[in-house]
């Protein structure tokens, strides 16, 4: 494991955080599985890089964020044999707060998410993204879904 912001196994990477938080590259090259201490005040999430990861018996597609909400002292990945699968193991303080996320805008409305879609389609408030070499992205439209309070759980 690679820690890259926080603090985990008493390794503490010198990056600067702003607020508890945990920010780990898992490589799980070495045993067919991994158990990995998490604290349970954090929320925590996984974001498999690779195929072949299975949490809790269930298989984890490679880039998705597998949200595991805050209650776990550890987590234990299995590794398919013969995969080398590596992941990230994201966690933090929770906000106190409902979020949603769409797209790259985080708000706690609906009508904010609508409101920044807009902005951004109009280019105003977010500036420009220099260095990128194609036109401008444009934002997905913004479709409510029901979100699952803990799909891991």
């Amino acid at each position: 494991m690679t820690v890259i912001l926080g603090r985990m196994w008493e390794v503490s990477p010198p990056g600067r955080t702003f607020s508890p938080l945990i920010g780990a590259e898992i490589a799980a090259d070495r045993a067919p599985r991994v158990v990995l201490p998490l604290d349970p005040s954090f929320e925590h999430a996984v974001v498999p890089i690779d195929s072949g990861l299975a949490l809790e018996e269930r298989a984890l597609a490679s880039d998705t964020l597998y949200y595991l909400g805050t209650g776990r002292d550890e987590i234990c990945l299995t590794v398919e044999p013969g995969r080398r699968p590596r992941a990230l193991l994201l966690g933090g303080a929770p906000l106190g707060e409902s979020v949603l996320m769409w797209w790259n805008f985080v708000a706690r409305t609906a009508e904010e998410i609508v409101s920044a879609r807009e902005d951004w389609q109009a280019g105003r408030r977010f500036g420009e993204v220099r260095g990128y070499p194609g036109a401008r992205l444009d934002a997905p439209a913004y479709v409510a879904r029901p979100v699952p309070a803990n799909p891991m759980s």
